[in-house]
């Protein structure tokens, strides 16, 4: 580990010294190097407090650094700094974004130039996941990088959509990279890197799970992305934190259309209906809002949106006459979830028609 590398490890955990701060000492000084050899008659005539010369001189004497670097070595985690040609691009660009970035995997900045966060809640419901992994598929098959944060629910089945489309994923944890939350995604963090996607974290190795990481967390998923996908959100889901992020960055924010009477889409809805978000039915309407060519669109498309036995079985019903709901519940001998999430599904391809008061029809 370079002499370097130490220096940023050890300045990093200085108290009172955010991303913003560090970068204008870095700038003042002209380097880390400089920064760190810097004396306290130098911090005073650039006009620099002299308690934040106490401050250094005191983690230098008392960081765990030491210990960081054998976390790192023991788990095979590598660190980059906002200084270094890795870095990730999109997130050069927001005001605040970590001065180091600790991940496992390979940095990819030709793909990870076309990367979308795509968040939601934690108890997804049928419909959000199949919307979720249609979308994921759609945009992999587009070679887009999807930035999720390895939550349960839309965050997983995100991520899971991405590795089993063959797909680049990175996940970005609010704890060590060491340290993965939940503990129930380790077989998939590790799935992600071996597939070639990555575990990305501002948190020094071995910093524990603490729900105050989660909202800067989220704005490391916007900043790392064009855009940031909404699937299902309540009003106070933490998946509007990061699209209110990716809308502070001058990102754009898409979100998925639901029930007015499903809670766990409130706020989805509520940020179509203000103006905060684009509604989108499809990954193409992502992609042209984006404004990246779609490659291969049509034969992607078949390949990404595969019909559910579930749908099929609606169309061919509704195919025959209209139906009221409560009959192609009865006559589908499907559960009334399903019947719904699926009548959603159809009706956002275009495949059945809603006459009102209940009643579809094939399209």
């Amino acid at each position: 580990m370079s002499t370097a590398l130490t220096h940023w490890l050890t300045l990093n955990q200085v108290p009172g010294i955010g991303p913003v701060t560090f970068r204008k000492l870095v700038s003042a000084f002209g380097s880390v190097d400089a920064l760190w050899q810097a004396t306290r008659l130098e911090f005073l005539e650039k006009g620099l407090s002299e308690q934040l010369y106490e401050s250094i001189v005191v983690t230098k004497a008392t960081n765990r650094t030491e210990a960081t670097l054998k976390l790192m070595e023991k788990h095979n985690i590598s660190a980059v700094t906002y200084l270094d040609p890795l870095y990730p691009q999109l997130l050069t660009h927001v005001a605040d974004a970590p001065v180091l970035l600790f991940y496992k995997g390979l940095w990819d900045r030709e793909k990870d130039a076309l990367s979308l966060g795509v968040v939601g809640t934690r108890a997804v419901s049928e419909y959000g996941k199949q919307v979720t992994q249609e979308f994921v598929r759609e945009l992999c098959g587009q070679g887009i990088t999807i930035v999720s944060g390895l939550a349960l629910g839309i965050d997983t089945v995100a991520h899971q959509t991405a590795v089993l489309a063959k797909g680049r994923t990175i996940a970005v944890l609010g704890c060590g990279v060491d340290i993965v939350y939940p503990s129930t995604n380790y077989q998939l963090a590790d799935r992600i890197i071996a597939e070639g996607g990555m575990i990305v974290s501002e948190y020094l190795p071995g910093t524990p799970v603490d729900p105050a990481y989660f909202p800067q967390r989220n704005r490391i998923i916007s900043g790392l992305s064009l855009g940031t996908l909404v699937v299902e959100a309540a009003e106070k889901s933490g998946a509007l934190i990061t699209a209110t992020y990716a809308l502070e960055q001058n990102r754009e924010v898409f979100a998925v259309p639901n029930s007015i009477y499903t809670p766990n889409s409130a706020g989805c809805n509520r940020f179509i209906a203000a103006n905060r978000a684009k509604l989108v039915r499809s990954a193409n309407d992502i992609l042209d809002e984006l404004h990246i060519e779609q490659q291969k669109a049509a034969t992607v498309s078949q390949l990404a949106f595969p019909e559910q036995d579930e749908e099929s079985q609606l169309v061919r019903l509704l195919s025959k006459e209209a139906l009221p709901l409560d009959a192609i519940i009865r006559e589908s001998e499907l559960p009334a979830s399903v019947v719904s999430s699926t009548l959603t599904m159809l009706l956002l391809k275009g495949k059945v028609r809603d006459l009102g008061n209940n009643m579809f029809v094939s399209a």
